[in-house]
């Protein structure tokens, strides 16, 4: 009794302890910031956009095989149908697989933080305690200046907050130039690690740790 009393309690206190893990991560989120707007459906629709409107020639080939296949269902009747269910069901089986997947990951996260204009965007989320990831650093338009001038207002504010709570920024690319920016625009930004990515590519690690001194 005297040990199912003590598994008991130790249960108790590591439940405990998770919901106050998790009420932590999400105090030390960083906040909003003046001129940027937050994430949520419409500045996730506007970035979905910019990235369709960049892949506009697939997504032009997505639509010629979806009208190729409507026009052969039309000609050739239940014949085709019947070719085609299987086909359909498979790929919306896969699409259905990583949409689920990609909504779980989501909703596993203690929070994520977005910082909008209307030619940029930036995502910032943890990916262990005390530790931030930047991701989905997109621009309306390459090679026009506007994913710089949002680093310029955003890099430095998320260097402050991290101070702020003592977490530690990391972000990768394989974008050479990019890797450039990242450490002129992101005050105490260091290049830590060099792997090799897809496609012959390299990928720079960088990281941040907080006050911007090594640990």
């Amino acid at each position: 009794m005297v040990r199912d009393a003590l598994r008991e309690a130790g249960d108790e206190k590591g439940r405990s302890f998770d919901r106050v893990s998790c009420q932590d991560q999400a105090m030390d989120a960083p906040r909003p910031l003046v001129g940027t707007a937050p994430l949520g459906l419409r500045t996730l629709s506007r970035q979905l956009g910019w990235v369709l409107r960049r892949r506009r020639l697939m997504v032009l080939q997505l639509v010629l095989v979806v009208l190729a296949g409507v026009n052969g269902v039309l000609w050739f009747g239940w014949a085709l149908r019947a070719l085609l269910a299987p086909v359909v069901a498979l790929i919306g089986s896969v699409l259905l697989v990583l949409v689920l997947r990609a909504g779980q990951v989501w909703l596993c996260r203690p929070w994520t933080v977005g910082y909008f204009t209307r030619d940029a965007s930036q995502l910032v989320h943890p990916v262990k305690p005390g530790v931030w990831l930047l991701s989905d650093h997109t621009s309306r338009r390459r090679g026009h200046g506007h994913g710089a001038k949002l680093r310029r207002v955003v890099f430095p504010h998320l260097a402050a907050e991290a101070d702020r709570v003592g977490a530690t920024i990391e972000m990768t690319t394989t974008v050479p130039q990019l890797a450039e920016a990242y450490l002129r625009d992101m005050p105490g930004l260091r290049l830590v690690d060099e792997v090799p990515g897809r496609r012959g590519s390299t990928q720079f690690r960088l990281v941040r740790p907080p006050c911007g001194f090594a640990s």
